[in-house]
């Protein structure tokens, strides 16, 4: 690999095992050397394009923030580039999914989730970062198994900052569409 915005450690993966997959690229299962840390790496299969340069130079700048997916690095491979993050459990889409929430989430989890996006969205507005493709499929959960038993909670996290812009002002208009049709506002 090439070039790495920061030096993380050196990371393995295999294409057979996909997780995910969008409109830049495609997302699999992978393993930090070092550690044997389980990771997900996303790659963009069209070098020429710097979409995810941006959206690792966002992922960068929200470091350690609470309800932001982390990053592990970028790598610049030539014919392929590379974000390394973090491995969620799930996205909220497959939360909402399962059976036994066929009637909406259980409480609990339901204020996880609002309290966790509420600190995501309230970083975004700090950096001046609009999102612009907030859905389900975006928002990731983590058990957080360094809590007791009785006081269980799952952490959520916003990811994908694929369509993420800088922006000056807050109240900036973007002269481009961009986002998941039926997640879109007007």
């Amino acid at each position: 690999m090439r070039r790495a915005f920061f030096s993380p450690p050196d990371f393995t993966f295999d294409r057979k095992v996909e997780i995910g997959n969008g409109a830049f690229g495609k997302v699999y299962l992978g393993a930090l050397t070092d550690t044997k840390t389980t990771i997900c790496v996303k790659v963009s299969t069209n070098a020429s394009d710097n979409t995810f340069e941006k959206e690792f130079e966002l992922l960068a700048k929200m470091l350690g923030k609470e309800g932001i997916i982390q990053t592990h690095g970028f790598y610049d491979g030539g014919s392929f580039r590379y974000i390394v993050l973090e491995k969620a459990d799930g996205t909220l889409e497959h939360l909402l999914n399962v059976p036994r929430h066929s009637l909406g989430l259980p409480m609990q989890l339901s204020l996880d989730l609002i309290g966790d996006l509420g600190n995501a969205l309230t970083v975004l507005s700090e950096l001046k970062i609009a999102h612009r493709d907030i859905k389900p499929d975006n928002i990731l959960f983590f058990p957080n198994e360094k809590q007791k038993e009785d006081n269980f909670r799952n952490i959520f996290k916003l990811c994908d900052f694929g369509m993420g812009r800088s922006v000056r002002k807050m109240d900036a208009t973007f002269h481009t569409a961009g986002g998941t049709i039926p997640y879109m506002c007007n």
